[in-house]
């Protein structure tokens, strides 16, 4: 995983050099030459790889998002919450994670056109001429 150094979410998750990287977030050179490395000396990032995938499997993974919701939805803590519990329907529910998926859907899509896409496709053409 490459990032950028805001201070969001991402920090919590990602350890620079351990399961990921975190470049200053206007370094473009810095972006695409760790991206070239990468391309270029792939051996050398396959313990990156492992620590990234555990780190996905232990904090971002379906089972464990669920079971964080699951402490929200179903009241597992000590909140006085009954009534949320009470006031959500099984119809209700499954149509707002319907409609949560599909939004999910579009923004990855969205996502992958407008940055990855476009962002991927110029770091492919430098790593192809890069010998030229």
């Amino acid at each position: 995983s490459l990032i950028a150094n805001y201070k969001n979410g991402n920090r919590e998750i990602i350890s620079n050099g351990y399961n990921g990287f975190i470049i200053k977030h206007n370094d473009i050179k810095g972006f695409k030459y760790k991206i070239l490395d990468i391309i270029s000396n792939h051996n050398r990032y396959l313990k990156i790889y492992e620590n990234s995938y555990s780190t996905y499997l232990s904090k971002l993974s379906f089972p464990v998002w669920k079971e964080k919701m699951d402490v929200v939805i179903l009241d597992k803590f000590d909140c006085n919450h009954v009534k949320r519990k009470e006031s959500i329907s099984k119809p209700s529910y499954i149509k707002n994670i319907l409609i949560y998926k599909g939004l999910c859907q579009y923004d990855s899509i969205h996502r992958f056109i407008f940055e990855y896409l476009k962002s991927g496709l110029s770091i492919f053409f430098l790593y192809i001429n890069r010998n030229k």
